[in-house]
């Protein structure tokens, strides 16, 4: 089962855009949450939850071109762990989101949308023609099932 969440939080690091060895566009940054507690008669800030954030295609090419460290975000997407062992043999964990919506947080300030260019798209390469006779196609699928 997937986890799809939307968190608030602000962008810790600079938004980092590579193009992969296939050359899909992709991006990431990290996002620190901060929660506001209101203990003792007054408001302080709870513990920091520190989230990667990926991206791939127009999601990644907007995101570097708008956001920057210190930005107020709201991000939508997919919640994982991402487990590994570092140098010295230690597992390690943390939280990733693989995000379909990334946007500024209006409650936070202001922001201008501006609409990306229109992408052509490649057109799908044609299918093989098939002339046989109709009754020989559907003869081929019975057989095949």
């Amino acid at each position: 089962m997937d986890i799809f969440t939307t968190l608030t939080g602000n962008l810790g690091t600079e938004p980092d855009f590579r193009l992969t060895p296939g050359g899909m566009p992709a991006g990431s940054f990290r996002l620190a949450t901060t929660p506001r507690l209101f203990k003792d008669g007054q408001w302080q800030d709870g513990d920091t939850t520190w989230v990667t954030v990926n991206c791939t295609w127009a999601l990644a090419e907007n995101m570097s071109r708008s956001l920057k460290k210190g930005d107020s975000v709201i991000v939508e997407g997919r919640l994982r762990t991402q487990n590994w062992t570092d140098a010295n043999g230690l597992s390690r964990d943390r939280l990733i989101i693989d995000a379909v919506a990334i946007g500024h947080d209006l409650t936070r300030g202001t922001s201008t949308f501006t609409r990306s260019p229109k992408r052509e798209r490649p057109e799908p390469a044609p299918e093989p023609a098939d002339d046989r006779e109709p009754s020989d196609r559907w003869e081929d699928a019975r057989l095949a099932a």
